[in-house]
């Protein structure tokens, strides 16, 4: 295939060969973590601690958990109480428990970045004398705390309410009260109470040896305000002959493990939890939330995962890591069982770094080291979420899931074979050494059609590079007559599938196949096929090009607005996504991540060169010429240019587009509208190239090809 103009061809499919390599689907693959089909991974964020500085700590934590690819969170506030008295307090005179407005700003970060969020009351003894679970009360005592943990649970329930939580526990491995009737009453009170508060589900979190009790069972699984099954799930996984040595027990045999507790009641002491949850509310079951799973990085730590006592022995973080591994393998496909069936919905690990939880064994930071901060566990448990599909010659890839709401997550493979599900790649190329790497982005790309191009900005130091990308959008856009008249604007992609290409790597040039289709507004699809490919090539630090080639099928006739042909509206071969927003009290003057369009003939020479500071709003920019067609002849390029460094992003890359060209000319016109806003997060300035089309009918079996060229550079783009 060349790449010297785009063609228009008709005919049969099998006559049409384009080198599109087919996915090697892996079904039901364990070691692939799939988003909606096996349960959703999150942490437990805790604090024993409170700080002045509180919701910024918290925020902070609840940022660093979604960074690394987590969309889902359990918070857990802290109070403690006295054991003679029942009382129950933010502070035991030396430990204090978080804020409430501290866990407030953090449930309110969490549901900005669209994370499930659970909120899971703690309360602690008084220096944490004993474990919460020996807790127990009488008389005077017992009235105190049940009054107490209802203001407390009330409070936390408006909290949560008011912030948008999805979850909430009424208690966590309170095990001897669950256990003991003389509180049923009193726990029929709380749920009661706290329901009439708290719209989301609501459940409680048994320790893993108390989860069958019979108590608990007919006073808090079968209350019928009670809508979820929580379990801290630290069950005994392997003998301390199988797990002595370092690296042991193996993923396998910890696998099969958690398959017996997750549906196998013969295969040990309390197994077959999601059977067990299945068989409640009378047979129309519960959802399952492990609502705690944790290890340590020390030599047999899964013979009893809620032990301290391997602490004493020979570090083994590999153990660790084994553990976590096993048990996402083991959970594959498990939240898609329906409810009756046993569905397993989300696993929280206990528990993520933060302020205030140092010195806990089970403290997971993958930026950290491997037994002090879990680094080597943490990281297996980001590498589910967001693997690292290829990590070779100052090149790093990376697979990220559930990062956008109106992205659907899509096979990722790697030279073929299926190696993630998720909705963006992310391209990386190192900029520090082998020994000191630092990655730097160069594209990120979404199945929504979406691609944010970086320079790597390789002579600042790390942290002060330029932070943002330039945004396009995969081609074509197009403008389409429906049947009853009305216009249909298949502006959008819907991309179903990544394929990374890694063969000219070694050069520095990667590549990245995709397919997809064009859909509307209310995501109705048109009926074209398209295939890109996109090419890396090797980025600088000042620039970074990307040469993308388009493949579009029509799989049957359509028929183009006839209004918008005159306009280069129609079929926009290229497209551009920026902002150039409006003054605002927070921002006067506006705000803008480009203020100049510049459309080029093939000369370089200026055709157009216009402010979009002063540029008129909801409206096309680019009038007719003499041929009384709207837009620019594009023989050059079109950019976008960021003059002046705005509020918001500062001086993000300026960027070209140029398609190769076409016989006979002119074949291509500029075209770009803003939309009159003053919101400052919008992207609210959209300039195309579109193919010139004097018929509007576009005979099904039509195939177009075309090639792009783009550059985002930090130097402004002036020729």
């Amino acid at each position: 295939m060349t790449r010297t103009m785009m063609r228009w061809w008709i005919m049969p499919w099998i006559v049409l060969i384009y080198p599109v390599l087919i996915l090697r689907l892996g079904f039901a693959n364990p070691a692939i973590y799939e988003p909606s089909r096996d349960p959703t991974i999150g942490f437990n964020l805790i604090s024993w601690a409170n700080f002045p500085d509180g919701a910024q700590v918290w925020t902070n934590a609840v940022q660093d958990v979604y960074d690394h690819g987590f969309r889902s969170v359990s918070i857990s506030p802290v109070r403690f109480v006295n054991l003679t008295t029942g009382a129950i307090r933010l502070s035991d005179g030396t430990n204090t428990g978080p804020d409430p407005s501290h866990i407030a700003a953090a449930i309110a970060h969490a549901r900005s970045l669209g994370m499930l969020v659970t909120v899971n009351p703690f309360v602690e003894p008084d220096g944490f004398a004993i474990w919460r679970g020996a807790m127990n009360f009488d008389g005077l005592a017992r009235t105190q705390f049940w009054q107490d943990y209802t203001d407390y649970l009330l409070e936390m329930a408006g909290i949560a309410q008011a912030n948008g939580a999805h979850r909430m526990t009424i208690g966590t491995e309170l095990r001897a009260i669950v256990r003991d009737s003389r509180h049923n009453a009193d726990w029929s009170n709380v749920i009661d109470v706290v329901n009439a508060v708290f719209s989301g589900q609501l459940g409680y979190a048994s320790n893993w040896d108390n989860y069958q009790n019979d108590n608990l069972i007919s006073t808090i699984w079968e209350n019928a305000n009670i809508d979820f099954m929580g379990v801290d799930a630290y069950f005994p996984l392997v003998t301390e002959s199988q797990a002595d040595g370092i690296g042991n027990p193996s993923i396998a045999l910890l696998e099969e493990s958690w398959k017996g507790i997750f549906d196998d009641p013969a295969s040990g002491f309390l197994h077959g939890v999601l059977r067990f949850a299945a068989a409640r509310k009378n047979g129309a079951g519960m959802p399952c939330v492990l609502t705690e799973h944790g290890t340590i990085p020390y030599d047999k730590t899964t013979v009893q995962p809620f032990s301290t006592t391997p602490a004493m022995n020979v570090p083994d973080p590999e153990e660790q890591a084994h553990d976590y591994k096993a048990l996402i393998r083991a959970a594959d496909h498990l939240q898609e069982r329906p409810v009756s069936e046993g569905r397993l919905e989300e696993i929280h690990i206990w528990h993520w770094g933060m302020p205030g939880a140092e010195g806990s064994l089970w403290f997971l930071d993958p930026e950290g080291n491997a037994i002090v901060t879990g680094a080597m566990a943490a990281q297996c448990l980001v590498d589910v979420v967001a693997p690292r599909i290829w990590n070779e010659n100052g090149q790093l890839v990376i697979a990220k899931a559930d990062i956008l709401e109106n992205a659907a997550s899509v096979p990722i493979a790697m030279n073929g074979d299926v190696v993630a599900y998720g909705d963006q790649l992310v391209l990386s190329y190192n900029v520090g050494t082998a020994s000191e790497p630092d990655f730097r982005q160069a594209v990120v790309s979404d199945t929504n059609g979406l691609a944010r191009i970086r320079h790597l900005d390789g002579d600042e130091r790390a942290g002060e590079e330029d932070p943002f990308g330039t945004s396009i959008k995969l081609p074509p856009g197009l403008i389409l007559e429906a049947s009853d008249g009305s216009e249909d604007f298949q502006l959008s992609m819907q991309v179903t599938r990544m394929n990374l290409l890694t063969a000219e790597a070694s050069d520095r040039i990667l590549k990245v196949e995709m397919s997809g289709f064009p859909v509307n507004a209310a995501g109705v699809a048109a009926p074209v096929s398209i295939d890109w490919l996109m090419t890396i090539l090797p980025p600088g630090n000042d620039a970074t090009t990307v040469v993308l080639d388009v493949t579009a099928r029509f799989d049957q006739e359509v028929r183009l607005s006839e209004p918008r042909l005159n306009q280069a509206e129609t079929f926009r071969v290229a497209m551009l996504s920026s902002s150039n927003t409006d003054p605002n009290a927070e921002y006067p003057e506006g705000t803008h991540d480009a203020d100049e369009l510049r459309v080029t003939n093939a000369a370089g020479e200026t055709v157009v060169e216009q402010n979009l500071t002063t540029a008129p709003r909801d409206r096309l920019l680019l009038p007719p010429d003499q041929s009384e067609r709207n837009g620019v002849v594009v023989t050059g390029a079109m950019q976008l240019n960021q003059e002046m460094p705005a509020p918001l992003n500062g001086d993000p890359p300026n960027i070209s587009t140029r398609v190769e060209a076409e016989a006979p000319e002119p074949a291509y016109r500029a075209q770009a509208f803003i939309q009159r806003t003053d919101d400052a997060n919008q992207d609210n300035l959209g300039a195309w190239i579109n193919k010139t089309v004097n018929d509007p009918v576009i005979p099904s079996g039509t195939a177009f090809m075309w090639t792009i060229h783009i550059v985002a550079s930090d130097d402004i783009i002036n020729d």
